[in-house]
């Protein structure tokens, strides 16, 4: 506990979604459908290209090369939708917060604008978490307990397994 507490530092994490499908693109077919589903694996790979990502970085102000910014970003498409939920982590969560808004908003327009066609839109803005993400000091604590109670044993173990002296009549 008292590790977690003064060691790790506390991150937040806040997500933004992105709809895949526009008013342009039809969903009246099986084939509309699955080219929806793939769509949304396209769009995870450019919601962590190079362009966006800096871009983002670049207009939020913030100190991080490409590959330190694309560490804090988690892409997911979350089961039998076409909804892409943006997840990034920061040890601020206003930061994490304007992080996720504007990689789903610059997401979006370089969708719009590689895939001519028009913009996705945003589904939900993420708000700044009140709570970390990690560290899990609950977790934490009980696996320090653990772990210690296995040492206490252990160490009671080996100094009975060693000891080698005559304790009582019996023994002699």
């Amino acid at each position: 506990f008292a590790g977690t507490k003064l060691f790790v530092t506390p991150k937040y994490t806040a997500s933004s979604m992105i709809y895949i499908l526009t008013k342009t693109t039809s969903v009246t077919s099986l084939a509309d459908i699955q080219m929806g589903e793939q769509l949304t694996v396209d769009f995870e790979t450019l919601a962590k290209s190079r362009p966006v990502v800096e871009t983002v970085v670049q207009n939020l102000g913030l100190d991080y090369v490409y590959e330190d910014a694309v560490k804090m970003i988690v892409t997911e498409n979350p089961a039998d939708t076409r909804i892409l939920k943006f997840d990034v982590t920061h040890e601020d969560p206003e930061t994490a917060k304007d992080f996720a808004n504007a990689l789903a908003e610059e997401t979006a327009e370089r969708v719009a604008y590689i895939m001519d066609t028009d913009k996705p839109k945003i589904v939900e803005e993420a708000v700044a978490p009140t709570i970390p993400s990690s560290p899990r000091v609950v977790m934490y604590t009980a696996l320090g307990a653990m772990l210690g109670g296995i040492l206490a044993v252990g160490v009671i173990m080996v100094l009975y397994m060693m000891r080698d002296t005559i304790q009582t009549e019996e023994d002699v």
